[in-house]
């Protein structure tokens, strides 16, 4: 934005980025997404759930935002119009 922002205003703030490091990501190995998976299985809303999250990528937003309209059934598609933060 402050790329154009000379066009709007006389001065433009020099703003230093922030060294972050690197981030490391743990994700699941095929025997905790296995476990994960069967252990969910007993409850239809939490195995949904699970695999929105686990195998979509969905963000809890996401999921808990999730209405019948976003999904079409026949083409197996879904569409993540909107996402649930704080209620």
């Amino acid at each position: 934005m402050l790329r154009w922002a000379h066009e709007l205003i006389d001065r433009v703030p020099r703003i230093k980025l922030l060294k972050v490091p690197p981030q490391g990501f743990d994700f699941l190995n095929e025997a905790e997404y296995e476990k994960l998976r069967d252990a969910a299985a007993s409850d239809p809303d939490l195995l949904v759930a699970f695999l929105l999250g686990a195998d979509a990528g969905l963000r809890r937003g996401e999921i808990l935002a999730i209405r019948w309209e976003d999904a079409d059934v026949r083409s197996a598609k879904l569409v993540v119009r909107r996402s649930d933060w704080r209620g």
